[in-house]
């Protein structure tokens, strides 16, 4: 990621977003290295970062965790809001530089990352350098092959941000019918692999275990073919599975 990240071309560059770096040291709770060892790494970061760049500043803030259940040094010896998949760095970068969440992007390479971006509400992307091998029940919105890519879907989304949007929800039939995780997690890789089918852009997808809801960029047009074309994908693999419908009539 940091040829890409150093690169002058760099989209996320050109534009005035914040960017962060939040990270698990759990090495510090373990005895490895201490948090001076942290600073000074994330200090020589950010000055390759401004080397390569040109740019007076590149990365406007740092959070660490050196906290873990399991470490050897007593005073790092326990669990913390902090340590993802918990989302604590992330509320405090948006405490202390005024970020909207909701506007945000987490950008990891590791499930626990993005758990946390959602947590806080943010999008958020995986990077995994063969997307094909990530398992569909991913918590992640979007999955990319490097940090470049993943910025280049940002800066789209951004401009996409200024166009006409459109959300659908689908209600399941009966209270609690989306309860079981596995089930909400195939229905929402169906609803990704229509979007890429199709080339709809989504801007947010969610399950809870009452419904599915969608937030799209395009007209109502857009929104409800693609829930039509949700709606009959699943209700046909969950009826041949169970003999019941899944989705509610209204």
């Amino acid at each position: 990621g940091a040829p890409a990240a150093a690169s002058p071309s760099h989209p996320l560059e050109r534009s005035d977003a914040a960017l962060v770096v939040v990270t698990n040291q759990g090495g510090v709770a373990r005895g490895a290295y201490d948090e001076t060892a942290v600073e000074r790494t994330n200090d020589e970061i950010e000055s390759q970062l401004r080397l390569a760049t040109g740019l007076p500043r590149v990365i406007d803030a740092f959070y660490h965790c050196p906290f873990h259940p399991e470490g050897t040094v007593e005073r790092y010896r326990r669990e913390h809001p902090w340590r993802k998949p918990a989302p604590g760095m992330l509320f405090a970068a948006a405490r202390d530089l005024e970020l909207d969440l909701a506007r945000s992007w987490l950008v990891g390479d590791a499930e626990r990352d993005v758990l946390a971006g959602r947590d806080a509400g943010c999008r958020t992307i995986l990077l995994a350098s063969d997307p094909s091998s990530v398992r569909p029940e991913t918590a992640a919105d979007f999955v990319d092959s490097s940090l470049l890519a993943a910025s280049r879907r940002i800066e789209a989304a951004e401009r996409a941000d200024l166009r006409p949007r459109s959300a659908v929800r689908l209600r399941a039939k009966g209270a609690g019918a989306l309860a079981d995780p596995a089930l909400r997690d195939r229905v929402l890789a169906v609803a990704r692999s229509i979007a890429e089918r199709t080339g709809v852009e989504v801007v947010h997808l969610a399950a809870d275990p009452t419904s599915v809801e969608a937030t799209l960029v395009g007209d109502d047009l857009v929104a409800i073919g693609f829930a039509a074309e949700l709606r009959r994908t699943t209700e046909s693999w969950y009826r041949a599975r169970t003999g019941a419908s899944l989705w509610s009539e209204s």
